[in-house]
């Protein structure tokens, strides 16, 4: 008996010509003799017992052997042909090739993992303190950034509340419109108003510019109609109220002096 628990099998028996031709059955039929041939029982053991290995009757069992015998693939003293050709001598015959070829195939592996230099955690000279990544914004929302070039006399909470604002309103501050913000602000400033102020102010409002807080001093306001959307505009400018009602003037009506003699006919 061998004592080796497997054999070699090749990719060419899928296009081996005696092995097409065999219907589907006996191919696997004949794969049982290969095992059989493997625990090296195969040419002792008696036709009731090849035909139990194969699972099927002796007069199968019978028919399958001498197919196979008509195709070359076993002789009629139940041999497998090419089974030496295809079968190193090592794997039959030497108890330690299984063992060497574990260890043959260990060695491999740890050439191709000693190429891998691993990093301890002890090697690595950078500290938590040494750099600070910050945390990442929830999703879907963006952190609101302050400008750099931002004067410190304008309040930076104040201002990134603005530009919230300005946003919600469709008119989001570019650096353009930022630069003259600024400059508004400071012109402002100049004038008496707060730049805390004036930033509350049209926060509060949902301006979307900035003006002075001191009006009765000024004697200017802001635009009432720096509030109202688009089409509220139009509405006014065309003779409707904001919400869409038409504004008809009321003519005073003329009294009629009538003569005696239509007083007398009514």
């Amino acid at each position: 008996m061998s004592n080796t628990p497997w054999f070699r099998l090749y990719s060419e028996i899928m296009d081996d010509p005696k092995v097409l031709i065999l219907p589907e059955a006996l191919r696997w039929r004949y794969v049982t003799l290969l095992c059989m041939k493997c625990k090296g029982i195969l040419e002792s053991m008696p036709l009731d017992e090849i035909a139990l290995a194969m699972r099927v009757s002796i007069e199968d069992a019978e028919y399958t052997l001498s197919e196979l015998c008509k195709r070359n693939l076993i002789d009629k003293d139940m041999v497998i042909n090419g089974w030496e050709k295809r079968q190193f001598i090592s794997d039959l015959k030497d108890p330690t090739a299984t063992e060497r070829m574990k260890r043959y195939r260990e060695n491999k592996r740890n050439d191709r993992n000693a190429t891998v230099t691993l990093r301890s955690p002890e090697s690595d000279t950078d500290t938590d303190t040494d750099k600070q990544i910050p945390p990442l914004p929830p999703k879907g929302e963006k952190c609101a950034q302050v400008p750099q070039d931002l004067p410190d006399w304008i309040p930076t909470d104040l201002w990134t509340d603005f530009v919230a604002m300005r946003k919600s309103i469709k008119k989001p501050v570019s650096p353009a419109v930022q630069r003259q913000a600024v400059k508004t602000l400071d012109d402002l400033r100049n004038r008496g108003s707060p730049p805390e102020k004036v930033l509350e102010q049209s926060i509060l409002n949902c301006w979307q510019g900035l003006f002075e807080v001191n009006h009765e001093k000024t004697g200017r306001k802001p635009n009432q109609n720096s509030t109202l959307s688009t089409i509220e505009r139009v509405r006014l400018a065309n003779g409707f109220t904001a919400d869409g009602r038409e504004i008809r003037e009321i003519k005073p009506v003329s009294a009629t002096v009538l003569d005696p003699y239509d007083r007398a006919v009514r």
